[in-house]
């Protein structure tokens, strides 16, 4: 009875030893991957931006005081989106509106040029959300390459429609 009781914690010893090896490298891979996104998207992004400064809708200057950071965190694991803060900047909704027209489009000419890779059937690059806050103009884009990012995009659009109703 003895050594069977032995057997029986060193068995739950292993597991737990073997299921905790397993979440360190799953969630070290996971990191990986997300920084190689990011990378990613911040390229594209500093190119769009760029695009956009040549078309007179955001000066130099807001062009260069952008920083990212993810937010993954608050959708789940391996949602590849990424916040991004131009400022300052008017208030202006209509120009919010033209900036996120063109970034759109700037993503989407990068990512082809780029030959970026994405979900079959999606574009590499998508801003999914913008807000002004503060004289500062938050963009969110997701970087769509796993289906993860790809459902995230489906129930930011299903959370749009709800909002829409009467």
């Amino acid at each position: 009875m003895k050594m069977t009781l032995e057997i029986v914690i060193a068995l739950l010893i292993a597991l737990f030893i073997l299921w905790f090896i397993r979440r360190f490298l799953l969630r070290r891979m996971t990191n990986r991957l997300r920084d190689d996104a990011k990378r990613q998207t911040d390229r594209a992004m500093a190119w769009a931006l760029e695009q956009t400064e040549g078309q007179g809708l955001i000066s130099n200057r807001q062009r260069k005081s952008v920083n990212s950071k993810g937010v993954a965190d608050v959708w789940g694991r391996g949602v590849m989106a990424f916040e991004y803060t131009l400022k300052p900047i008017s208030p202006d909704q209509k120009l919010a509106s033209h900036i996120k027209e063109a970034l759109n489009s700037s993503l989407q000419i990068y990512s082809k040029e780029n030959k970026v890779h994405a979900m079959e059937g999606t574009d590499a690059f998508s801003v999914t959300d913008m807000w002004l806050y503060k004289n500062e103009l938050h963009v969110d884009v997701a970087y769509l390459m796993n289906e993860s990012t790809v459902e995230y995009l489906r129930d930011l659009k299903k959370l749009d429609e709800e909002k829409e109703l009467p």
